[in-house]
């Protein structure tokens, strides 16, 4: 939902402002990590989203993708924050309208942060919107801005942060343990937005980090992690039926499909038909634990 609503955000898109969303103070903490902006203890005490939406008398409306206010009862800080997947010049164009209406609402200071994943993206944000004697400088927080959390410790403190992370070093050579850690932080502290930071972390791995993440959360017979043990068993409950009547290797191909089917992935019929006709016990368990991480059935026999 950035500027005009001309097009459908991407699912990663959403994720990420969800993520925001959920904990604002992070956007607080990340515009005073990425600029010289110092936010007073009370006021980052109070910190709570506001509208997106910036009307005016007449159409056109335009939206935000947050809006966190810090200070109470009245405002003293504000920030918009949008979240930048893409180079769009049209998205550019709409920025100063937010932080002017901001303004013109709250008569506070107004800070325009923009959340972005990938560097080349980030650099693009950077620059100065001229504006013909005024200047609108965003502050960026990327993947230079953003660490890299490897100690569980500071995880733990700042779960979202790790999450944020894990996105934007994901492709880092210490990617897969950055997610590992983030990993472990979402689902140890039980979340409960954890399978959704779950699945957001896994959508950005490459394959190679993706499978060192799959081998650590399966290295023995046991499921390690309640993600798995909650697709898995699910799977296997819907299957077990199957199972019984077909025989266990039909029956285990069933709980991979019932597994896709639970974390809502769509499985063309080629796929299904090869799931359904391996006999191999070992290469179902294998598809079993890797139908639960992957983000496409169409992934799931690569």
């Amino acid at each position: 939902m950035l500027c005009l609503d001309r097009t459908m955000p991407s699912p990663l898109h959403e994720q990420l402002i969800d993520l925001l969303r959920t904990r604002p103070a992070l956007a607080a903490e990340l515009l005073g990590r990425v600029s010289h902006v110092r936010i007073a203890p009370a006021a980052a005490a109070a910190v709570r989203t506001g509208s997106q939406t910036f009307s005016e008398l007449r159409p056109p409306e335009y939206r935000a993708d947050l809006v966190v206010e810090l200070g109470a009862p009245c405002t003293e800080l504000a920030i918009v924050v949008e979240v930048q997947l893409g180079m769009d010049d049209e998205k550019r164009g709409s920025w100063p309208q937010y932080v002017a209406a901001l303004w013109r609402r709250l008569r506070c200071p107004v800070w325009l942060l923009v959340v972005a994943v990938d560097e080349a993206v980030a650099s693009w944000c950077a620059r100065s919107i001229e504006m013909g004697g005024m200047q609108l400088r965003p502050v960026v927080a990327g993947p230079r801005d953003i660490p890299s959390m490897t100690d569980p410790r500071a995880a733990r403190a700042a779960p979202e942060l790790a999450v944020l992370s894990a996105l934007a070093h994901a492709r880092d050579p210490e990617g897969p343990a950055i997610c590992k850690v983030a990993t472990e932080v979402v689902l140890s502290q039980r979340l409960p937005e954890r399978y959704t930071y779950i699945d957001l972390m896994l959508s950005r791995l490459p394959e190679l980090a993706r499978r060192a993440l799959e081998e650590w959360m399966s290295t023995s017979h046991e499921y390690q992690s309640e993600l798995f043990r909650r697709l898995v068993d699910q799977g296997r409950a819907e299957g077990k039926a199957e199972g019984e009547a077909k025989g266990r290797a039909e029956g285990k191909a069933e709980a991979i499909l019932a597994v896709l089917a639970a974390r809502g992935l769509a499985t063309p019929e080629r796929v299904a038909v090869r799931v359904r006709g391996c006999r191999e016990p070992a290469e179902l368990d294998r598809l079993l634990r890797r139908a639960a991480l992957i983000g496409s059935a169409d992934e799931l026999l690569e």
